[in-house]
């Protein structure tokens, strides 16, 4: 009835236990499902009734076990009385039931290796059907199950339906006044509820954004909007197309290119903002950091030579600037502690550029 890990791939439904098959099942057909569906329909009218069914939602699941449960309502109640004040025996059929519909679900998550997984849409779905159906069970025989709760909130999230799974661990809850882990799991998948509403907001204002920038691709404060955007939803190739497309502009002016270089720095994506920069030090060719950045650039990018004759005209120039301002910047005392410049560590180049003067 307790299935082990290596258990999983042999094991077919028999009765109110499993069977563990001599060989690893390949398919959990038809009529594996059908029999073990019909077998638990009438078992469970003889614990609490047999009226749940497919269409039954966790709503009714809900209302049911705080009424019979909780207020003790037996009003149109059709199963044995006696289950309603058995605990032991809630707490047996819940985990029986539960682990013939961890099977199923084992068969639909990541653990499961590709060859037994259902091979069609289909398939997938009379299994995800039958799974949550013994789920519906297993919870109806013992709401507050740790273990059943768990794992049928943990199906319902796996399928987006994050609002129902808060609405059974918020009802658990109410069974485990004293505990720690249905309060817990509510909040849990309350912060999950919030992140992903957070995501759907995301998204469509994603939509509209690109919706924007398509009929307005000059407006770049569309566009820096649409790059924030795309990070939000973790879509950086995107994001990374929008910025390289404004460095790439021959109208870009030095504020846009700044801001595609910053944006890149901010990202640690120091190659990237080499095109930007290079573009940057033709327009203000005596601004030293410019220069330090294009190096920091081209050394992320492999382009060693590149980046110790840039990083030299960011030195010449920084030590010209102190001799005019000693309070300004100096970049030879950066340079050595700079994570950006360590692979140029080994060239003598380099190191004769940090030595002290």
């Amino acid at each position: 009835s307790f299935p082990l890990e290596w258990m999983y791939p042999h094991l077919t439904p028999f009765g109110i236990i499993m069977k563990i098959n001599r060989e690893p099942v390949s398919v959990l057909t038809e009529e594996i499902l059908k029999r073990d569906h019909d077998f638990w329909t009438k078992y469970a009218g003889r614990l609490c009734g047999d009226w749940i069914t497919y269409e039954t939602t966790v709503g009714e699941l809900c209302e049911f076990a705080e009424r019979v449960y909780r207020r003790g309502n037996l009003k149109g109640y059709t199963g044995d009385p006696k289950f309603v004040r058995d605990n032991d025996a809630q707490k047996a059929f819940s985990k029986l039931r539960n682990s013939i519909a961890g099977m199923y679900a084992w068969r639909l998550g990541p653990d499961c290796p590709q060859h037994l997984r259902p091979r069609t849409t289909a398939d997938q779905e009379r299994l995800l059907r039958e799974a949550e159906f013994a789920f519906k069970q297993a919870y109806i025989f013992c709401p507050y199950s740790p273990e059943t709760l768990s794992r049928y909130a943990s199906l319902l999230v796996s399928v987006g339906r994050i609002d129902e799974a808060i609405l059974l661990a918020e009802t658990s809850k109410k069974f485990d006044e004293e505990g720690s882990f249905t309060y817990i799991l509510s909040e849990q998948l309350q912060q999950m509820g919030r992140g992903m509403a957070g995501v759907a907001r995301a998204q469509n204002d994603l939509v509209q954004i690109e919706q924007q920038y398509r009929t307005n691709p000059t407006n770049l404060q569309l566009a820096f909007n649409l790059v924030g955007t795309y990070l939000s939803v973790q879509r950086s190739n995107d994001a990374f197309r929008i910025l390289d497309g404004l460095a790439a502009q021959p109208t870009s002016d030095a504020g846009v290119l700044l801001s595609v270089a910053r944006a890149y720095v901010d990202l640690n994506q120091y190659a990237r903002s080499e095109p930007a920069l290079q573009k940057l030090v033709t327009i203000m060719p005596e601004t030293p950091e410019l220069w330090y950045d294009l190096a920091g650039a081209q050394a992320s990018a492999g382009k060693t030579t590149n980046a110790l004759a840039s990083l030299r005209i960011a030195i010449e120039l920084s030590n010209v600037r102190l001799l005019a301002d000693s309070k300004a910047t100096n970049l030879q005392a950066l340079t050595a502690g700079d994570a950006r410049f360590l692979p140029l560590h080994g060239t003598e180049e380099f190191q004769t550029l940090v030595a002290p003067r």
